[in-house]
């Protein structure tokens, strides 16, 4: 079983979201993941991925906010390209006044989130719920400054 990430591109401006794919090549037959069985979690929810962006100090927390639904999830055997997206931007912010317990970037005075400070992140993936898979050799992205 093999995953790699590949991305519309490996360089831009920080703020706008870079489109992917996630290859997965499967050698064996299909697999449904969420049927896979984990003694730790009786109940089976389809799994999420998230590819996302980080480096050193910079923290940018991944969240699922998807319901639970026990649909399949089938990698079949050979290649199967699953899309997403990677935010170049922190997924949270703190509104004006807002507090945190944790530090919090501050979001923009429009309310967006801000974009990642310019400089060269990796790629990292998370799922929802455990995989038996391996993980995807991560890819370098240099973010420009945004203005």
């Amino acid at each position: 079983m093999g995953l790699r990430v590949v991305l519309d591109t490996d360089e831009g401006r920080a703020g706008p979201l870079i489109k992917g794919v996630l290859v997965v090549t499967n050698p064996y037959s299909a697999i449904n993941l969420t049927q896979v069985e984990e003694a730790s979690s009786p109940a089976r929810c389809q799994p999420a991925f998230q590819i996302y962006l980080h480096k050193g100090g910079i923290g940018n927390p991944v969240a699922f906010t998807m319901a639970c639904t026990n649909r399949p999830f089938l990698l079949a055997h050979g290649t199967t390209r699953l899309r997403f997206q990677v935010f170049t931007t922190y997924t949270q912010c703190s509104p004006p006044d807002g507090q945190s317990v944790v530090p919090v970037v501050p979001c923009l005075a429009s309310g967006g989130l801000p974009p990642l400070p310019a400089g060269s992140y990796r790629t990292a993936i998370k799922w929802s719920e455990p995989v038996p898979l391996p993980t995807p050799v991560p890819v370098t992205v240099v973010l420009r400054s945004s203005s």
